[in-house]
């Protein structure tokens, strides 16, 4: 399908999807069996209007690598990440069930620190606990309203 270069995608369970970029991340989850629901998450653009902020993410269960960067209300997520930038901070995720948990607030990020279920790093790769705040402030960013997320 992406060989097609669409530009738009009219699901019959969902809203359409407008955008060659939107599209080709629609179906890069897809492909790794994700259903609609499950990565559908909204983006609270007023709330991050001065923000400026890099984190990367690394799902120890999966070894996956993702960086998501805001730069004033714009959201850029990548697949890995770039080792010549320097992130705000490192999240280290035992599963992807326990950051499924984080987004919908089934446990909070405290808890998954304490549990050791999620590790903070700084810029230096280093445990860096406090980040939790900081992380925190992120996880604020994201509307839960009318997000769906599947912990299963």
């Amino acid at each position: 399908m992406r060989n097609f270069h669409v530009e738009y995608l009219i699901p019959s369970y969902t809203k359409s999807i407008v955008g060659k970029n939107e599209i080709y991340q629609t179906i890069r989850f897809v492909n790794k069996g994700l259903t609609a629901d499950e990565i559908i998450v909204n983006f609270n653009y007023q709330k991050a209007e001065e923000q400026n902020l890099l984190i990367f993410f690394h799902f120890n269960d999966t070894n996956e690598k993702y960086s998501i960067e805001i730069r004033n209300s714009i959201v850029d997520m990548q697949d890995d990440w770039n080792d010549k930038m320097l992130p705000n901070l490192i999240i280290e995720i035992k599963t992807e069930n326990i950051w499924k948990q984080i987004l919908s607030r089934t446990k909070t990020p405290m808890e998954a620190l304490d549990n050791e279920d999620i590790c903070i790093k700084n810029q230096q790769g280093k445990d860096y606990p406090e980040g939790i705040l900081e992380f925190i402030q992120f996880l604020l960013l994201i509307d839960y309203t009318n997000s769906i997320i599947s912990t299963s």
